[in-house]
């Protein structure tokens, strides 16, 4: 479609008086549900009175430069200033709550955001924010179909029979009234081409890992790429170019890739393994050792909570890199990604326990809650049927060979292991700290923390105090070992 033509996207009036009532919004759908076309439609109905700025990567570091922006352009209800965040999931689900905390405490600042469906449940400070669903009806639809048509962009003679292809996917209804076919079809003919042509097998090694990173809307390091292909970055230079070329990959900053979107990375993931080798624990291994460290946590997420690959190549996909590759803060990704599955599945396996489906919604959140968060319960509805739940979850909680992390940690070499925590800088091993935070420590991880790192009083107050806490949460008589080599006073 042209940059310029904007349909009429239903709901946008909902959008906006959200950002008007409670000055944050979120549109929430489905993967190609067509929540990033509504989102934005609504910020160019708003452009006239809001300054908006994308935010593409938000980190706790970059909230003091939010800050000091929001100050620079002197934020008022006269002169508001908005923020847009397309796919929080991708952003980093902890992005959101730390922006609309801050902009919650800054007048004349609003927020507009896009999230999945089964994401948004796991945003911080999700009640802030007005709630749209990205559900066009049937009426958009049409609508949609008749201006394309005016404009000459379809050669559909009505909207019914795509629409019901498309099972009600706006990216995929787009696409078939525009190109006349499923999604599926000029990629299934763009690898074709590829897989019967051997002088193209790279571009279709590439397009296996773009495949997989695009699923978990991660992003793949060219220059890690080149050496996972034993290939020159001149070599692969010219190979990504083609592709991007043919919009099969895209490049959102220099160095760095990515795959399309969800629904067309999962139809050429499926496209080129049909192949019989690689085989998809390759495609997927590879792919583990080209992603930026920070988007191993949901390259790890996508595959374990989507039983793309079982746990263990999983965990030996992640071994294979850290035997090569000397890098906390990956480790601390992939501790991140792994505990998330750990308590994902452990809700689940909860939930469907006879104890917790003898429960009301009610009495779940009081078998839940007590025990973690100080929560008094009243007499009446602590029964014997919340306490039989309780003692379920609490069982699950407490069994650590479940916990994926204590896996990784076991599988990897103990050299390898060692030196990786004894190398990390504060801020990488107060990253590997938190992510093992609940989990059963081995003698390896005791054994590798039990040196206190040489510049620990270098770092930030602030930092300090969060690698001695989550220390303590992780082992306490290490953190007292610490406290009294380098003296309290000191601390």
């Amino acid at each position: 479609l042209r940059q310029d033509w904007h349909p009429s996207v239903p709901d946008g009036s909902a959008l906006a008086e959200g950002i008007e009532e409670r000055r944050a919004a979120l549109v929430v759908g489905e993967s190609g549900a067509g929540k990033s076309a509504l989102m934005w439609e609504a910020a160019s109905t708003l452009r006239h009175t809001v300054r908006w700025f994308r935010i593409r990567r938000l980190s706790k570091a970059n909230i003091a430069s939010v800050r000091q922006l929001i100050r620079s352009f002197r934020a008022s209800k006269d002169s508001p200033l908005g923020f847009v965040m397309d796919d929080i999931g991708r952003n980093g689900l902890e992005s959101w709550g730390a922006l609309t905390k801050e902009v919650m405490s800054a007048p004349g600042v609003v927020l507009l955001g896009s999230i999945q469906e089964e994401e948004v449940d796991l945003i911080a400070e999700r009640a802030r924010a007005a709630e749209v669903r990205a559900e066009p009806d049937n009426e958009f639809a049409k609508r949609l179909w008749q201006e394309l048509r005016e404009d000459g962009k379809t050669e559909w003679t009505g909207w019914r029979e795509p629409w019901e292809m498309c099972d009600g996917l706006l990216l995929s209804y787009v696409h078939i009234l525009t190109q006349g076919r499923k999604l599926d079809g000029p990629l299934a003919d763009q690898v074709h081409a590829k897989i019967a042509d051997p002088k193209r097998s790279l571009e279709l090694e590439v397009l296996r890992y773009a495949a997989c990173a695009g699923m978990a809307k991660t992003e793949i390091d060219v220059s890690r790429l080149a050496q996972t292909l034993s290939v020159s970055e001149a070599h692969l230079s010219r190979v990504l170019r083609r592709l991007i070329r043919e919009h099969l990959i895209r490049s959102p900053a220099p160095g760095a890739l990515i795959g399309p979107h969800q629904l067309r990375s999962e139809e050429l993931w499926n496209l080129t393994h049909r192949t019989l080798l690689p085989t998809g624990n390759t495609s997927f291994e590879r792919a583990v050792a080209s992603v930026t460290a920070t988007d191993l946590e949901f390259l790890v997420i996508d595959a374990l909570s989507t039983r793309l690959l079982p746990v263990p190549e999983v965990i030996k996909s992640l071994v294979a890199r850290f035997e090569i590759d000397q890098d906390a803060m990956a480790l601390a990704s992939a501790l991140r990604g792994l505990g998330a599955e750990r308590i994902s599945a452990g809700v689940h396996e909860w939930l469907d326990s006879p104890e917790a489906r003898e429960l009301t919604p009610a009495q779940i959140w009081s078998a839940a809650l007590p025990g973690d968060v100080g929560i008094v319960v009243s007499d009446h509805i602590v029964t014997s049927d919340v306490i039989a739940a309780t003692d379920r979850l609490d069982r699950i909680k407490d069994s650590p060979e479940d916990d994926l992390r204590r896996l990784l940690v076991e599988r990897m070499p103990p050299l390898a292991l060692a030196a990786l925590i004894e190398k990390a800088d504060p801020a990488s091993l107060d990253e590997i700290l938190g992510a093992l935070v609940g989990a059963s420590l081995s003698e390896e991880i005791r054994t590798a923390l039990a040196r206190v790192p040489t510049n620990l009083l270098e770092a930030d107050l602030h930092l300090l105090g969060s690698v001695m806490g989550n220390l303590s949460a992780v082992d306490h008589e290490t953190a007292i070992q610490w406290a009294a080599e380098v003296r309290q006073n000191a601390l």
